[in-house]
């Protein structure tokens, strides 16, 4: 029951990062993407392939990892995703200055953290 709960999850997740970063590149390059689902898809199996056979015997080095890839991509999705929102949303709904301001404080915040696990990471 465990092993079908897991599989299912894993099946739900790998189909909406596909696409929604199929829809997120379409949005930021306004190119229509027919392949871009299938190519996410296979980047996201690859590499979680990969990761597991790497480090699935040590689950310390895989949380590690998987840590370690959430806060360096945090700042970029932020980035990403505020422009998409300053970009493609109608005037109406666009967020106003002071949460603007609050976007930007908290983009910061997140490359301030990021800059700050790099350098604890190599010290």
């Amino acid at each position: 029951a465990a092993f079908s709960i897991m599989f299912g999850t894993c099946i739900a997740v790998f189909d909406g990062y596909g696409r929604s970063m199929t829809r997120s590149l379409e949005l930021m390059f306004n190119r229509d993407l027919r392949s871009g689902y299938v190519i996410s898809i296979m980047i996201t199996v690859i590499g979680s392939f990969l990761i597991i056979y790497f480090f699935g015997k040590n689950m310390k080095s895989l949380v590690d990892v998987a840590t370690s890839i959430s806060f360096l991509i945090a700042p970029i999705v932020a980035v990403v995703n505020f422009r998409l929102v300053m970009k493609d949303f109608p005037d109406e709904s666009k967020p106003g200055p002071v949460l603007r301001i609050l976007s930007w404080t908290g983009i910061l915040f997140l490359f301030g953290f990021a800059a700050y696990y790099v350098y604890i990471l190599l010290s």
